[in-house]
């Protein structure tokens, strides 16, 4: 048996040195083996670094040459898996994990195994190569050998998934432009040296020919690596995400869908999403999903009702998410689907209002009406009678007035128009000339006669009718006086605010919860119909409803969408 002859080269030393930086790359990206393509990548780094080594002490061994042998073996073998460890690796990071179980890839693999097999057993059958020996240069061990059909076998196929991963990379580019860019361009760069380097020797081109530089070059390969991994964010925001996250988005339903990755970032989102959003394009890709909603949205939730401004009007949603897993079960993000239910909404405080019409109102006043008329039955001939008959005739006429409320609620909600131009000051201006002529009440409007909005003008006049009346009917103030007025544009200039303010004692503070909550108990309840009709109307025209009561009485603001124009000077009108 030989004794051992070592000795330390340049070469050798610089070779070991990149094993050493990969050595630190493995310990750095071991913590991402659970994103997508994070095991192959760990795997690719190790091989690398396995390879550097395997390479350098090499080049130390002189004698003997069985040791020389195999640690040649060892070079080879970890570089036939550094390259099926790298096209694995660009095929599970780019979203394609799922081929990684297909026939084609099995294969594949299997014919590596071979290899491996084949060079680990050379010496038997020499399919690998021939001749080998130690050829000493610059002060290395470098060596010589004949190659067989094997080793030409494997130069094929790792030029083969070098290739392939690149075309891979490079497709992600092109598909994704500038969102994967940096890390996607540095990634497929990588394996340019090295496969430079991989011809160079197997070809014996350049002025050292018997030098096998494959290793020195991963040190660049290594910085790009590095580069890819904190100057492109490459395991924070990975193509796998939006590639998988697509297969699972619908785009030709009118559903709003919208995929994101697991810290709530718009990935992808189908045609319907766009007017959701308030985007016509890619560009925000990257963003988080809330800084393009109105409100917050908690892809974790399986189902969430949530409210939402859309061109300036209050729509409902109630949205449906599911998280969606890459070929190893780990989970990339979710496919959150906004259902619109915004008439479901509606119709079910309708009913809700009906129903309190049916059960409380019309019960408790037909109670008065019969205990009363009762009264008049039994005592005929008592001086009180021509007041009790007052009495009847007075609750009559509002169970009248009430069911004449509920049919107009009604049929606005079901029968609402198309939107329309209309100047805000007429609708408010017919409402004022049909209160009853012999209110006290002083009405002063303080509204631009130029200013439109874009609405249902039925609608628009049932709320501002039923404010005005409420304003009026209530007010016990010695001068009774109420005020119609817009305090300036709202959401962002797509609205309008007006405001109706009066001197009166104040909405009940159970009133306004009632109307705050959308929904009523047996302990608290309106006592009337009007602030429902006005609720109603104004969710119905997609605006908002708020109350503000002091010691100078009621402002009651709403919110009307579909601002057209608010130019002109505000100008003043007593009724």
């Amino acid at each position: 048996m030989s004794s051992l002859s070592l000795g330390v080269s340049w070469l050798a030393v610089l070779t070991l040195c990149a094993g050493g930086a990969n050595l630190a790359l493995l310990w750095v990206v071991r913590q991402y083996r659970d994103r997508p393509g994070g095991t192959w990548f760990v795997a690719l780094v190790g091989a690398m670094a396995a390879v550097c080594f395997s390479y350098g002490v090499g080049l130390t061994v002189f004698e003997p040459v069985a040791l020389r042998y195999g640690l040649e073996v060892l070079f080879w073998l970890t570089g036939g898996w550094a390259a099926f460890s790298w096209f694995a690796f660009s095929l599970a990071y780019t979203g394609r994990g799922r081929l990684l179980r297909s026939g084609p890839i099995v294969g594949i693999a299997a014919i590596v195994v071979v290899l491996t097999v084949l060079l680990s057993t050379n010496q038997y059958h020499q399919l690998a190569w021939t001749e080998f020996r130690v050829v000493p240069a610059y002060g290395a061990a470098t060596v010589r050998y004949d190659r067989g059909i094997a080793l030409t076998a494997g130069f094929a196929l790792i030029a083969v998934l070098i290739a392939s991963s690149l075309v891979v990379l490079l497709e992600t580019v092109v598909s994704y432009g500038r969102l994967f860019r940096l890390q996607t361009v540095a990634l497929a760069l990588t394996p340019v040296l090295p496969t430079v380097a991989l011809l160079t020797y197997v070809f014996e081109i350049g002025s050292m020919p018997r030098v096998n530089l494959l290793p020195l070059t991963l040190v660049p390969h290594m910085l790009l690596d590095t580069y890819a991994l904190y100057g492109g964010d490459m395991f924070k925001f990975d193509p796998a995400t939006r590639r998988i996250g697509e297969r699972t988005a619908i785009d030709d339903v009118d559903t709003p869908v919208v995929t994101v990755d697991n810290d709530a970032r718009i990935i992808t989102f189908n045609a319907a999403a766009g007017p959701l959003l308030d985007a016509d394009d890619r560009s925000i890709v990257g963003d988080p999903l809330d800084e393009h909603l109105s409100a917050t949205v908690d892809p974790a939730r399986s189902e969430q009702d949530i409210e939402l401004l859309e061109g300036g009007r209050r729509r409902h949603y109630r949205t449906t998410a599911s998280p969606f897993y890459d070929a190893d079960e780990t989970r990339l993000g979710y496919t959150v689907a906004f259902q619109d239910i915004t008439d479901i909404v509606q119709r079910e405080r309708h009913f809700e209002v009906l129903n309190r019409v049916l059960r409380h109102n019309l019960r408790n006043d037909l109670t008065v009406v019969t205990g009363h008329a009762s009264r008049v039955e039994s005592q005929l001939d008592d001086p009180e009678l021509s007041e009790s008959v007052s009495i009847v005739v007075d609750e009559s006429q509002q169970l009248l007035e009430l069911a004449d409320r509920a049919r107009e609620l009604d049929r606005s909600v079901r029968e609402q128009t198309e939107p329309s131009a209309v100047e805000l000051r007429s609708v408010i201006d017919q409402q004022v000339g049909e209160i009853d002529a012999a209110a006290s009440a002083d009405i002063a409007v303080n509204v631009a006669p130029s200013l439109t909005v874009r609405t249902d003008p039925t609608l628009l006049g049932l709320v501002v009718g039923n404010l005005l009346q409420n304003a009026v009917e209530h007010n016990d103030a010695d001068d009774p006086v109420v005020t119609v007025r817009t305090d300036g544009p709202a959401r962002d200039g797509q609205a309008i605010r007006l405001e109706i303010a009066d001197n009166g004692p104040g909405i009940p503070s159970n009133e306004v919860a009632v109307l705050e909550d959308g929904s009523e108990t047996a302990l608290e309840h309106g006592s009337g119909l009007g602030l429902w009709v006005v609720q109603t109307g104004v969710t119905a025209l997609g605006g908002d409803l708020s109350f503000s009561t002091g010691e100078e009485g009621t402002t009651v603001a709403v919110v009307i969408p579909g601002l057209v124009d608010d130019a002109g000077d505000e100008a003043a009108h007593h009724s």
